[in-house]
C-alpha cells in the first residue's frame, strides 16, 4: 500500500516538472479560448457563492469520486449560446475533523496563459491532495480514451 502511494507521489511530482516541457500550443487547437474572465469567475467568484452562475454560461457535472478522505467533482462551463465548454470547474474537498478544506481549480481551453495559472495553481495543492488529484486525472483519461476510441466501435 505504501509503496503504490510513494510510486503515485513520485510520478505526480515529475508530472509537475513535466508540465513546462509540453505546452497547450504544441497540441491542435479549436477556436474555442477561456477568457479571463470566465477563467477569474470560476477561481474567484464561484468559490465565494456557489449559487450563482455567470450569465449566458452553466455548468454541468462531469465526473464525480470519491478517494480516502477525498471527494474531486469534474465539472463542464458551457456557454449556453454556442455550446462550447469553456472550462473545466474542478472542486476538490479534503475532509478533515474540524473544518473541511475546499479547493477550486479552472482547467482553461486553449489559453497558454491561463494554463500556466491552472498549473501553478495545481502545484499549491497539499501534497496528499496533490497525489490523489493526478492520480484520479490518470484514471480519468484512461477511461476518456477507452469510451472515446474502445465503446464507440462496439456494434
Amino acid at each position: 500500500m505504501y509503496k503504490f502511494f510513494f510510486n503515485t507521489f513520485i510520478v505526480g511530482v515529475l508530472i509537475l516538472f513535466s508540465n513546462n516541457c509540453l505546452a497547450q500550443e504544441d497540441l491542435i487547437k479549436s477556436k474555442v479560448k477561456t477568457s479571463n474572465r470566465e477563467y477569474d469567475f470560476l477561481t474567484k467568484t464561484y468559490p465565494k457563492d456557489s449559487t450563482k452562475v455567470l450569465d449566458g454560461y452553466y455548468i454541468r457535472l462531469l465526473y464525480k469520486d470519491s478517494i480516502e478522505d477525498f471527494n474531486f467533482t469534474y465539472s463542464l462551463f458551457v456557454n449556453k449560446e454556442t455550446k462550447n465548454v469553456k472550462a473545466v470547474l474542478i472542486k476538490i474537498i479534503k475532509h478533515k475533523k474540524n473544518s473541511d478544506k475546499i479547493r477550486y481549480l479552472c482547467m482553461p481551453i486553449n489559453n497558454d496563459e491561463l494554463y500556466d495559472d491552472f498549473n501553478y495553481e495545481s502545484s499549491k495543492l497539499g501534497i496528499s491532495m496533490l497525489m490523489f488529484y493526478e492520480c484520479l486525472n490518470k484514471l480519468l483519461l484512461s477511461k476518456f480514451i477507452d469510451d472515446k476510441f474502445n465503446t464507440e466501435r462496439l456494434p
